[in-house]
């Protein structure tokens, strides 16, 4: 799984944030793919991104909120499922209930793809309008 420019939202912090998710998801995907899928790796890998990913929406949504961006509540939305998915994911590792590490994997790429393609690129030109870069 890696960023390209096709992803970019056009505003620095946010592709930043992006590609740092993108990073972390394609240490999972490297794993998965060659066997070394260890639960505590996954964990860890889990931990970090619900963590980078609570600090990248929070951001997000300060900027949306701060420019009164007509669709918060749908990226709000999708954020908290995402979060309370990921966290189900976690959760199983936690109580020993270990999902493959492929389905995991599968609904980073889907989700964080089809997220920054559609609903983070509909606010690129809303807030492109209000100045942020």
């Amino acid at each position: 799984m890696k960023w390209d420019n096709g992803h970019s939202v056009g505003i620095e912090e946010f592709d930043g944030h992006h590609q740092k998710l993108f990073a972390i998801i394609g240490g999972l995907v490297a794993s998965s793919e060659t066997g070394a899928d260890d639960e505590a790796a996954v964990v860890r890998a889990l931990t970090e991104l619900l963590d980078y990913t609570n600090y990248h929406f929070k951001a997000e949504e300060d900027a949306l909120r701060k420019h009164g961006y007509p669709g918060l509540s749908r990226q709000e939305a999708e954020h908290r499922d995402f979060i309370a998915t990921l966290n189900v994911f976690k959760a199983s590792y936690d109580y020993g209930v270990v999902p493959p590490v492929g389905d995991l994997v599968e609904f980073l790429k889907k989700w964080l793809t089809n997220h920054i393609m559609v609903c983070d690129k509909e606010y690129s030109a809303f807030l492109a309008k209000k100045g942020v870069r």
